[in-house]
């Protein structure tokens, strides 16, 4: 489509590129739309799942998690091949694979049908949440990234709102195969607008990929996160979860000790000497961490201790994403007031606040609670979310684009899957503690039970947000330090 890119270094110096610079961002924010708001339908649709194919509660979160631990493991190879032969030449083969998985996940009749195709949409997945974001930069100038940040975070959260309320109504009257279906036709047309608008790739390294680095890195991430799955169903304690666990150790060591040899490393630890990345990723970890906390046990929660209907619990559940569309962008208009990390620990305070009330959940707690707390937690995610990016994707050069993009969306997907791993290890270990028998799933007539788990699990979050807002905080005073001198 663009004949003159060859006499620019940047993408944004493209005149063409320019005056088509928001059909680029529409084109790759549907996508972005589209997965999100795939994540929470099928959060919704979970306990509708797990008695569709009758499974217990802590196998139906193999769905989510076989799906969290590809992307996770694929992300930095992505971002680095993004940097290397081209971001929007990823993005589009990540589409096509994506649409494929989802078209398939929807034929599923058994757990292990259904996790099969789950690999294949988080594969093609991967692709495009490593470039994505590194797309929109290259496509925006320095003084309209902020706003367009705080842009993507709305889109996104839109994704988030339709998720819970679509999926929930899907799930009611239609064969839950239809809440993967519906990513197809959202799929094709995501495509035919990439074909049509995407520029061609100019920045381009051209390194050379790190395959044997990808390899223990990949190690490390598949046996650490099945053995803290495979650990709640089988106990902690068992040889084969002790053996991914040692595995783990041995791997994420070897990694680190073989990447710091390399020329040209799959992940660049340099990039973590800079403060605001370093405490920046560790704080969208700890938040999206958090979060998850909140969207794997409130459905749950509504729908088997309350007995809520899924319709009427995705329409409880998305006021959380409702206060991060209409505050995302105000956001994203003052980081470029105020600055980043101040917005950035305000964010994290008052998802701290919400987390204190969620610790106070009874059985009989009054339902007007969880709007006011799921409002908390959508503002507080709406401050967070577009100062902590563009915190930390300005602080690199362009040349390192897709690799922070990659690292920043690693961050968040390390913290789905640490949020769902830690969320249910915990509940099933309080509520095992409190049963003196080993629970794996919520059995009715023991509501009481699922809560006190679910306390507990909700104290562990807030521990780590108190953490995240320490450090945040420490880096307004050492940005305000260096202001003075």
């Amino acid at each position: 489509m663009y004949k003159e890119e060859q006499k620019y270094q940047n993408l944004y110096e493209i005149p063409e590129v320019q005056k088509s610079r928001w059909k680029i961002f529409f084109s790759v924010m549907l996508f972005n739309f589209m997965a999100t708001m795939d994540g929470g339908i099928i959060n919704i649709a979970l306990p509708v799942i797990a008695k569709d194919l009758n499974i217990d509660m802590n196998k139906s979160i193999w769905i989510v998690a076989v799906y969290m631990i590809i992307l996770c493991t694929f992300l930095i190879l992505f971002g680095k091949a993004g940097d290397s032969i081209g971001k929007i030449k990823i993005f589009r083969i990540g589409i096509g694979i994506f649409i494929t998985g989802s078209f398939l996940a929807g034929f599923s009749n058994s757990l292990l049908m259904l996790i099969s195709a789950r690999v294949i949409q988080a594969f093609g997945a991967s692709m495009t949440m490593a470039t994505n974001f590194g797309i929109i930069v290259e496509v925006f100038s320095l003084k309209d990234r902020a706003k367009v940040i705080g842009f993507v975070s709305s889109i996104a959260s839109l994704g988030t709102i339709i998720g819970p309320s679509v999926g929930g109504i899907m799930v009611e009257y239609l064969p839950w195969s239809y809440i993967f279906w519906i990513n197809v036709p959202f799929g094709l047309f995501a495509m035919y607008l990439g074909v049509k608008y995407l520029p061609k790739d100019i920045i381009k390294s051209k390194s050379k990929m790190d395959f044997m680095g990808f390899c223990i890195y990949a190690l490390f991430i598949v046996s650490f996160f099945t053995a803290a799955f495979a650990g709640q169903e089988i106990g902690f304690g068992k040889p084969i979860v002790l053996l991914l666990f040692s595995a783990a150790i041995i791997s994420i060591i070897a990694f680190i000790k073989y990447e710091l040899k390399k020329k040209s490393p799959l992940i660049e630890f340099a990039l973590f000497k800079i403060k605001s990345v370093g405490i920046g990723l560790f704080c969208a970890f700890a938040v999206v961490a958090s979060n998850y906390f909140f969207n794997i046990l409130m459905p749950f929660y509504l729908q088997n201790a309350r007995e809520y209907s899924a319709s009427r619990t995705g329409l409880i559940l998305m006021i959380l994403p409702i206060m991060m569309v209409v505050c995302a962008p105000i956001s994203g208009v003052l980081v470029g007031k105020i600055s980043a990390s101040k917005i950035t620990t305000i964010g994290i305070l008052i998802l701290a606040l919400a987390h204190v009330m969620l610790i106070f959940i009874s059985v009989d707690t009054n339902m007007l609670f969880f709007p006011i707390a799921a409002a908390l937690v959508g503002l507080g995610s709406a401050l967070f979310f577009p100062s902590n990016n563009t915190s930390v994707i300005s602080s690199v050069d362009k040349n390192h684009l897709g690799m922070m993009g990659s690292l920043n969306s690693l961050a968040k997907n390390m913290g789905n899957i640490s949020g769902i791993a830690l969320a249910t290890t915990i509940l099933f270990m309080a509520m095992s503690i409190k049963s003196g028998l080993h629970v794996r799933t919520f059995a009715k007539g023991e509501e009481e039970l699922f809560v006190f788990g679910m306390r507990a699990a909700f104290i562990v979050s807030f521990l780590l947000l108190t953490i995240a807002t320490i450090l945040s905080y420490k880096q307004v005073k050492s940005n305000k330090n260096a202001k003075t001198k």
